[in-house]
């Protein structure tokens, strides 16, 4: 197992030997687990975002202190449930699979659903004392949040250790990290089912019926074409123009030895830039599937190379929303900030960025003027949310 982590409390005392002897066994336990390669540095001004050298990260630790709420390692190896023999055996060289555990699974959940906890409470007392109240039926989006924790709950077949959800996300996992294509898997799924699985398992039978169970956590993303000069989005009235109508580049991707226009397997042209934009309402939902009150939203946004070692100039640039509603220190944690898009480099759009924000500030208004039905499970109601940017 992992050495002991209570130096990293020592926040103060940075130069302390036990200080300086944590930080060390914490890098023999990186080295053993990844190798000597480079590391996320765990420090509180990298954050886990950047990879350096063992030496620059024992500096960085000691300079700037390691992030305190780090104290499962799981970008430096460690995993649930490891045996104590698994470190200490300096005879072998482990290949360590990043993979998935069930606690990590509701980890997840509750960070998509961060009411999770109570939201299951009020679906257990769902039958009892409705308080005078009239109670109503879940609309779509409440429908698929209970269908989630249906799965989540669900074995994957009687006896099993695994629920079907959690299953699905670690194949999907492993599938991501070996480059597996669509058909290798459904492969896979198939041999599983047929084979090795027990009757009765509810294991899907196709990378496309895995697909479209996880689809409802809401991992998905409306793929927008946009001008390679920022000038506009081919979206609404352009959605089928070829070529920017301000400056009059074309749209689409040519090949630099003919010149025509690049095809991908599927047979449609390639788009130079496309935006990638996150729906803000069905998030929005699940936020307040436990008590009904107006959205208060904050917006941020800012540029990063995304590639560390490269020499090319590039910038990527994500757009995020916070919920004012949360309290100050659930605000600006991590799973409570909301992705809405991710403009594409290879620079930053400048004063264009408002050609790319036109998605966004539409579904606001949507959500200042009109609201969106959204279902209370306090009290077993549907109501209209609107939300407001401050």
């Amino acid at each position: 197992m992992a050495p002991d982590k209570q130096w990293m409390n020592l926040v103060n005392d940075r130069l302390s030997e036990t200080y300086q002897f944590g930080i060390k066994e914490f890098l023999r336990y990186a080295s053993k687990k990844l190798g000597d390669r480079e590391i996320r540095c765990p420090c509180v001004k990298c954050n886990n975002t950047y990879e350096r050298s063992h030496e620059v990260v024992e500096t960085h630790i000691t300079i700037y202190g390691i992030v305190q709420n780090y104290t499962f390692w799981y970008h430096h190896g460690e995993r649930k449930g490891e045996s104590e023999s698994e470190f200490e055996c300096e005879g072998e060289e482990d290949e360590v699979l990043e993979t998935i555990g069930d606690e990590e699974i509701h980890g997840i959940m509750r960070d998509f659903f961060p009411t999770l906890d109570s939201f299951n409470k009020n679906r257990a007392d769902f039958g009892g004392s409705s308080h005078n109240v009239q109670k109503e039926d879940p609309n779509d989006e409440a429908k698929k949040f209970y269908r989630l924790l249906t799965d989540l709950e669900q074995p994957l077949y009687e006896g099993s250790k695994s629920s079907k959800l959690s299953t699905i996300i670690k194949l999907l996992h492993i599938k991501s990290l070996g480059r597996w294509s669509n058909e290798s898997f459904t492969m896979l799924l198939q041999i599983l089912q047929d084979e090795l699985l027990p009757d009765g398992s509810t294991l899907p039978n196709s990378y496309y019926e895995a697909k479209k169970i996880i689809q409802d956590l809401g991992l998905s993303y409306k793929k927008i074409d946009a001008c390679v000069n920022n000038c506009m989005l081919y979206w609404k009235r352009d959605e089928k123009s070829d070529f920017c109508s301000i400056c009059g580049a074309s749209r689409w991707r040519n090949d630099n030895c003919n010149g025509e226009i690049k095809v991908g397997r599927n047979g449609k042209r390639k788009p130079v830039k496309i935006l990638q934009y996150f729906l803000l309402m069905p998030r929005l939902q699940r936020l307040f599937m436990s008590k009904p009150h107006n959205v208060r939203l904050g917006l941020a946004s800012d540029g990063f190379q995304p590639f560390a070692h490269s020499k090319t100039s590039y910038s990527i640039w994500p757009v995020f929303l916070i919920p004012y509603n949360l309290p100050p220190w659930m605000c600006i944690k991590d799973s409570n900030l909301i992705l809405s898009m991710i403009i594409p480099g290879p620079e930053g759009p400048g004063d264009a960025i408002d050609v790319y924000l036109q998605p966004l500030i539409e579904e606001l208004q949507e959500l200042w003027e009109v609201g969106v039905e959204t279902f209370d499970a306090s009290i077993h109601q549907n109501f209209k949310m609107h939300a407001a940017l401050l």
